[in-house]
C-alpha cells in the first residue's frame, strides 16, 4: 500500500483517531490514538504533530504514556488563557489536555488532564482522574469516554460533552478541573442509538451542531436508514439544534438520521479547536483496518474539512468542503460537473477504480472488488463496496474528488453528501 502524500500518517505503530486538535499562534496542533510499538491497536498513547498548512506535517515526541491509570484514550485540548486552572507559569497560557484514562483489566474509563508549558511536554495532573467513574461507584458507568470541551455562553467557564453508553452527557466547570453535571442528550430519539463515541459540539450559522460517531447494535448493521439502520456497524451522523447552558436540544428534525460521511472510511471525525470550523477524522474503517497491506504503520488522518451550515430543499443540512494548498488541489484533486444519469469512473475508464452513478435523488459509489485486496474476505457482502447517498438537491452536481494514492473523498451537492473511500 503506497503511503499517502497530502493525508496524515504516523512516522510507524498503529493509528486511530484524532485527539485534542487545536489551533495556536499559526500552527495546528493534531494528537491522536497511538501504538508505536506495532501496526496493530495496543496500549494507547497520544501521538503528537503540527502543520502550518494542514497538508504537511512535522512529527514530535509522543505527548502522553500510559500510566497508573491505564491507556490515553481520545479527549481535547484546550488553551488556558486565563489560567483558570492555576497549572500556567505566568509567561504564557498553559495547554491543558483531557483524555480519558482506560483501565485494561477493569474496564473502567475515567476522566484525567495534563498540562504542558511548551505546547509539546504534558505533566499529569497530579490529582486524576478529575471525574471518577469506578467500579463500585453508585452511577458507575461503561462506555465513559471521549471528552470535548468547548466555552459556555451561558454559564460561563466551560462545558464538557462526553459519551456515555448510549447517551451523550454534558459536564459545567469553571476551572476545568472540578466539573458538575448538567444534563444529557439522547440521539437514539431523533437518529441512531448504540454506544456513542467522540461527541463534538460547536457553535456554527446561528446553531449548534453536534457530531457524533456511533457503534451500532448488531441488529441495525445492514438495515435501512429509515429503519435506523447503516451498512456497517459505525457510523458517524449529526444533528443540528440548542444548547442551553445544560444539554442540547434538537431543532432540525429528520425522517432519517443525517450522515456526515457515506463511504467507509472515516471515522472519529472532530473539530480544531480556536478555527472557523475545521474539522479531520480518522480515515479507516475497524471493520478491516487490520487487514490493509501496510509495513511500517497503519492508519491515516482524512484531510480537513470546514463545515458550515447550508439550505437545502430538504431543510438546513451540514456542508463539509477540502481545505487545500494551491499545490494539493494541482496535483491530487479533479473537479468538474456531473449530469444526471450518467456515470463517472475514476481516474479514467480504463482503470476503473471507483464508479460514481448520479440519479435525481441518488448518488451511489462502487468501489472496484477486484482491487480491494486486503478486503478479500468481505467481497461477497456488497455493503463494503457498494454505497448510497440521498440527495438533498435535484439536479446536475458540481463534484470535488480528491485522489491521494489509495484514498479517495468524494463530495457533491455543494458538500452536503461526502464519500471516503480506500480501494486498497
Amino acid at each position: 500500500m503506497t503511503r499517502p502524500k497530502i493525508h496524515f500518517t504516523p512516522v510507524k505503530g498503529w493509528t486511530n483517531d484524532p485527539n485534542g486538535t487545536i489551533y495556536i499562534n499559526g500552527t495546528y496542533h493534531l494528537f491522536y490514538q497511538h501504538y508505536p510499538d506495532d501496526i496493530i491497536w495496543g496500549p494507547m498513547h497520544w501521538g503528537h504533530a503540527t502543520s502550518t498548512d494542514l497538508i504537511h506535517w512535522q512529527h514530535h515526541p509522543i505527548a502522553l504514556y500510559p500510566d497508573e491509570l491505564g491507556y490515553i484514550f481520545s479527549g481535547c485540548c484546550v488553551l488556558d488563557e486565563d489560567n483558570v486552572t492555576g497549572l500556567g507559569d505566568g509567561l504564557r497560557p498553559p495547554l491543558i489536555a483531557i483524555y480519558t484514562s482506560h483501565n485494561p483489566q477493569t474496564e473502567e474509563q475515567q476522566q484525567s488532564l495534563a498540562y504542558s508549558l511548551d505546547y509539546e511536554t504534558f505533566h499529569k495532573y497530579h490529582h486524576n482522574p478529575i471525574i471518577s467513574n469506578k467500579l463500585d461507584d453508585a452511577d458507575y458507568k461503561k462506555d465513559f469516554r471521549d471528552p470535548k470541551v468547548f466555552k459556555n455562553p451561558v454559564l460561563g467557564g466551560y462545558s464538557m460533552a462526553l459519551a456515555a453508553g448510549n447517551l451523550i452527557v454534558f459536564y459545567h466547570s469553571d476551572n476545568l478541573i472540578d466539573w458538575d453535571y448538567t444534563g444529557s442528550f439522547d440521539p437514539s430519539i431523533e437518529g441512531y442509538g448504540g454506544i456513542q463515541e467522540c461527541p463534538d459540539l460547536v457553535y456554527i450559522d446561528h446553531h449548534w451542531l453536534l457530531t457524533l460517531s456511533s457503534i451500532l447494535p448488531d441488529e441495525k448493521e445492514g438495515k435501512a436508514r429509515k429503519d435506523k439502520g447503516y451498512q456497517v456497524s459505525r457510523v458517524m451522523q449529526y444533528f443540528i439544534g440548542d444548547f442551553d447552558g445544560h444539554t442540547f436540544k434538537v431543532i432540525n428534525h429528520s425522517d432519517t438520521p443525517d450522515i456526515i460521511d457515506y463511504g467507509l472510511d472515516d471515522y472519529a471525525m472532530i473539530s480544531i479547536t480556536n478555527t472557523d470550523h475545521l474539522y479531520i477524522g480518522w480515515g479507516e474503517n475497524w471493520k478491516y483496518v487490520n487487514d490493509t497491506l501496510v509495513d511500517e504503520y497503519r492508519g491515516k488522518m482524512t484531510i480537513v474539512k470546514k463545515a458550515r451550515l447550508i439550505d437545502t430543499p430538504c431543510g438546513l443540512k451540514l456542508s463539509l468542503l477540502p481545505v487545500l494548498t494551491d499545490e494539493a488541489s494541482a496535483n491530487y484533486v479533479l473537479r468538474g460537473n456531473l449530469k444526471i444519469d450518467t456515470t463517472l469512473l475514476l481516474p479514467d475508464a480504463e482503470h476503473p477504480e471507483i464508479e460514481i452513478h448520479l440519479e435525481e435523488y441518488k448518488i451511489i459509489v462502487k468501489r472496484n472488488a477486484s482491487l480491494m485486496k486486503s478486503k478479500l474476505r468481505l467481497l461477497s457482502v456488497n455493503q463494503y463496496h457498494t454505497y448510497y447517498a440521498d440527495r438533498f438537491f435535484n439536479g446536475n452536481t458540481d463534484y470535488i474528488v480528491i485522489k491521494d494514492g489509495t484514498f479517495y473523498e468524494l463530495f457533491f451537492d455543494k458538500g452536503s453528501i461526502t464519500f471516503s473511500i480506500d480501494i486498497a
